[in-house]
């Protein structure tokens, strides 16, 4: 089949879609498949085979993060020239939303089959409940089926479009890429690393982690807070004592090639998000890597960690610090998360995922074909 993947969310730009873009088109493309994929334009990007560039990335804040639309005068016309000069099978938009690039490729979609993944989850006010009226019904003519990354992202959407056809995929995890095999850093080799992976938003809740730094340290006088991710570093590091400020890593922007090595150099993980979570890669790319997790108790992240089994799930920022001691002083219950935890990334092979999207096309295709010929 010819594929289309399109997303505002692409490389260099760090995020769990992206990521998800990238190795699920690869995946594909091992399966014997034509992949493209379509975004706009970064201000770092680099040349990459099979991804064409419309418009232009800018970014706006929402849903306590930071969201990549794509805008350009001729970006219309350009979407819709390509999309009728490749003639694809499979037009696989990632979000579509109005009006973002996957919905204006959603839009000038001549696809046999149109395919829609939602990958968001939304704290307090969700947009959906506007914006599906909005074009609702080309919404549901051109929409053949839905992919959700999880439960949680299943009940964030499912209400607003009832798809004919869906089906919840997860994430995958590169286990080529998270392994216990790489090498830590060394600058690090002598130090209790708690690692922080994630951009520098609100809802990524980092701020929760600096408040219990200065008790931790109390107790814990080699540890090391590092903190990879972009984002403003000044609020975070003015809530801080002079005298601890050392001991707080802001890497900003760490390299594809370089994550899995700080990975590796932490003795905990910990991803203590507010919300709109709806899956939690990082969670995965910890596990592969032999750390110990710990994540905030929310629903996204309840669809990767099972409590005290492969990981850790904290409500307060009391029982973060709990948690933590916990981890740091007790061997045996780190050797049995991480064994467990090793398992479950195990299971979110890429091959796995691709294949399980491989074959949501295929009945997609034929459901659709034999409607029409009908």
């Amino acid at each position: 089949m010819r594929i289309l993947q399109c997303s505002d969310a692409y490389l260099p730009h760090p995020s769990g879609v992206a990521e998800h873009i990238y190795h699920l088109s690869n995946a594909l493309r091992k399966r014997g498949h034509e992949v493209y994929i379509l975004a706009p334009h970064y201000p770092s990007e680099k040349n990459m085979p099979y991804v064409k560039r419309v418009g232009r990335v800018f970014y706006v804040n929402g849903n306590g993060s930071t969201i990549t639309l794509t805008r350009g005068k001729r970006l219309l016309k350009d979407v819709k020239g390509y999309l009728h000069r490749m003639k694809f099978d499979i037009v696989h938009t990632h979000g579509p939303m109005p009006f973002n690039l996957p919905y204006i490729a959603f839009h000038y979609a001549t696809a046999a089959v149109n395919v829609a993944t939602f990958h968001s989850a939304f704290s307090g006010f969700n947009p959906f409940s506007i914006l599906r009226f909005i074009h609702y019904k080309e919404y549901k003519r051109k929409m053949h089926g839905v992919i959700y990354v999880s439960e949680t992202a299943k009940d964030n959407h499912f209400r607003f479009f009832y798809p004919s056809y869906y089906t919840i995929v997860p994430n995958g995890i590169d286990t080529d890429r998270f392994n216990p095999k790489v090498a830590p850093i060394k600058a690090y080799k002598d130090r209790d690393i708690i690692l922080f992976v994630g951009r520098l938003d609100k809802r990524k809740g980092l701020k929760r982690l600096i408040n219990v730094f200065p008790e931790l340290k109390k107790k814990f006088p080699k540890i090391k807070l590092v903190v990879v991710g972009e984002g403003v570093r000044e609020s975070y590091l003015d809530s801080l004592p002079w005298r601890l400020r050392k001991d707080v890593v802001f890497t900003g922007y760490v390299s594809r090639e370089d994550l899995p090595s700080y990975y590796r150099s932490a003795k905990i993980f910990i991803s203590p998000s507010y919300g709109s979570e709806t899956f939690g890669i990082v969670l995965l790319e910890a596990m592969a890597s032999e750390v110990p997790v710990i994540a905030s108790d929310i629903p996204g992240y309840r669809n990767v960690i099972e409590n005290n089994v492969n990981g850790l799930l904290f409500k307060t920022e009391k029982e973060m610090i709990s948690s933590i001691v916990s981890l740091l002083t007790n061997k045996t219950l780190r050797d049995r998360l991480v064994k467990n935890a090793l398992k479950t990334a195990e299971a979110y092979s890429w091959d796995s995922i691709a294949a399980r999207v491989e074959a949501f096309y295929t009945l997609l295709r034929k459901k659709h074909l034999n409607s029409y010929d009908h």
